[in-house]
């Protein structure tokens, strides 16, 4: 019953059977060097494969101790074998599974093996009669032996099962070792004194050796820096080669520029291409790519939030801007992991969709006496930010199903809790895309004035690529709210803007926004090029692998 505790379920005569060729080879020793190539090949691979066997566990579970000491006894037998095949300059692959820093720890401990055969009393009497070996090794051990072993013991890079055999085979070293030696020292007085020497000199050797590190470390150390210095002095060099390239490159590359400015009359003359064009599959009339609708976005509600202030003037009374709340419609984190026309996006591509943002304020008419007008003015960022996220870009303005439901949620609210307030609500919706005619058409009718619009809802539409407002002319809230919604554009940079895009439509069936991205501001150009193309009554619209493209 002890037994099974002890060992669990393992079998220790199956593990001794399977130990057997390993114990032999550890009786040797070093003296295995001098055993037939032939047959210590055959001890090798008779160990290899029983300790194979061993841990397949064919002999069964045993205790942590007992398997590290089963493991270490079939280690130590191959590093044996490993050392003879090097020190008899034989080649034997399967030896250099065993590093030369095993080998050597080995060989150290093999120094000691004279413990193996002397008893305490024989160690003693070795010392008395001051045996030449035996002072020797005592010497060592009491200058740097031990310090040595427990430094190997403790080094992760010697294989474990080694280590463990060397600190129990070093370990009982030791307990002899000390073990004569504290009898002696209170016996002998010449030995005393010779032992409190040797740990002076240990001391000594210890101080040395810690110089010697630490001139080693400022030496590698010094190297390394030098090392570091010609890589840097390298790359300086390769920077300086790339330099030259770039600046070959942009010779080529103006070279490149005047042989198009070159083509340009032929390309012209070749009218046909321009059918080919047209026929072309057409997507939309606008082309916003996601991370331009994202700065609309961004644009849009800080300058809303920033246009109100504290106060603001309408209707020629001040307004105070109270409980500015801002949310976002979309949560684009559901984006993530979704194929698209890129790829799939990634946590990072998300965060340059749009989310349809919404900021809500309320404004209250500052006055002491009397009823306060009070307005909620609701400025929404409205974009398909799904087909943002499926394809990258958005070519259709917003329809009139896209418009309504804002609108509908808006008039809901206002029957409902904001109407018994008395609060008029300004709904402010911003496309990046525009919207289409009959959105705009929808709005400005009468019959939208009559039949949605009430005194307590007002609509007011921004087409952010052009500018442009759009609200119901009968709708004075609206009319005095659109200073708020509208966008701020330098008209003199737009008028210099004009006249370049003006300059490059001259004498052409066809204009392609690409070319006129020069005229300024890539911003106001987008919008003057719709602008001048509603003007002429061009049609705008994306061609696939061309780009936005105003044609006659």
């Amino acid at each position: 019953m002890i037994f099974g505790l002890v060992f669990r379920e393992g079998d220790v005569k199956c593990v001794e059977e399977l130990l057997k060729p390993a114990k032999k080879v550890l009786r040797l020793g070093s003296s295995i060097n001098h055993d037939g190539y032939e047959k210590r090949v055959s001890l090798w691979n008779q160990i290899r494969e029983n300790y194979d066997t061993y841990l397949d566990g064919k002999c069964g579970n045993f205790l942590k101790d007992l398997d590290e000491h089963f493991c270490s006894q079939f280690e130590a037998a191959l590093l044996y074998l490993a050392m003879s095949f090097r020190e008899n300059g034989e080649e034997f692959k399967p030896a250099e599974r065993f590093s030369q820093k095993e080998m050597e720890i080995l060989r150290e401990l093999d120094s000691y093996n004279v413990f193996e055969i002397y008893s305490v009393d024989d160690l003693k009497k070795k010392v008395v009669g001051r045996d030449s070996e035996i002072m020797d090794l005592l010497r060592k051990y009491y200058l740097f032996a031990d310090r040595w072993f427990e430094g190997a013991i403790e080094d992760p890079s010697i294989k474990l099962p080694i280590r463990f055999y060397v600190k129990n085979r070093w370990q009982r070293y030791k307990d002899k070792l000390n073990q004569a030696v504290s009898g002696l020292i209170t016996e002998l007085d010449w030995f005393r004194k010779l032992v409190s020497e040797w740990e002076q000199e240990a001391a000594r050797y210890a101080g040395r050796k810690v110089e010697e590190i630490r001139k080693m470390l400022a030496e590698e150390v010094e190297r390394e820096i030098e090392t570091k210095k010609e890589e840097l002095r390298k790359e300086f060099e390769e920077i300086e080669r790339i330099k030259v390239d770039i600046e070959r490159e942009k010779e080529d590359i103006e070279e490149k520029k005047r042989e198009l400015h070159a083509m340009e009359d032929i390309i012209k003359s070749e009218r046909e291409k321009l059918r080919e064009i047209k026929v072309k599959i057409e997507r939309g009339s606008r082309f916003v790519e996601m991370g331009r609708a994202k700065q609309y976005e961004m644009n849009f509600i800080g300058r809303i939030e920033r246009g109100l202030g504290d106060e603001v003037k309408l209707f020629g009374k001040t307004f105070k801007v109270e409980d500015i709340r801002e949310k976002r419609e979309v949560d684009t984190s559901r984006f993530i992991g979704m194929k698209s026309g890129s790829g799939v996006l990634t946590e990072r591509d998300v965060k340059s969709l749009p989310e349809n943002r919404c900021l809500e304020a309320k404004l209250v008419e500052k006055k002491l006496l009397g009823g306060k007008r009070r307005y909620v003015l609701k400025a929404m960022f409205a974009s398909r930010v799904k087909r943002f996220a499926e394809i990258g870009f958005d070519t259709d303005p917003l329809e009139l199903e896209d418009v309504n439901i804002y609108m509908v949620e808006a008039r809901d609210e206002v029957r409902g809790e904001m109407r018994q307030k008395g609060d008029v609500t300004v709904l402010c919706i911003a496309s990046p895309t525009g919207f289409d005619s009959d959105v705009k058409g929808h709005i400005c009718s009468d019959e939208f004035h009559r039949n949605f619009l009430s005194r307590y809802l007002s609509v007011i539409l921004v087409d952010l690529e052009t500018g442009k407002l759009i609200y119901n002319p009968h709708d004075e809230v609206a009319k005095e709210f659109a200073k708020i919604c509208e966008m701020e554009i330098d008209e003199e940079k737009k008028a210099r803007v004009r006249r370049c895009v003006e300059a490059n439509m001259e004498g052409k069936e066809w204009l392609a926004l690409s070319d006129v991205v020069d005229c300024g501001d890539e911003a106001v150009t987008r919008a003057v090029f719709y602008e001048l193309a509603e003007e002429k009554g061009w049609r705008v619209r994306y061609v696939e692998g061309v780009g936005l493209v105003a044609m006659r």
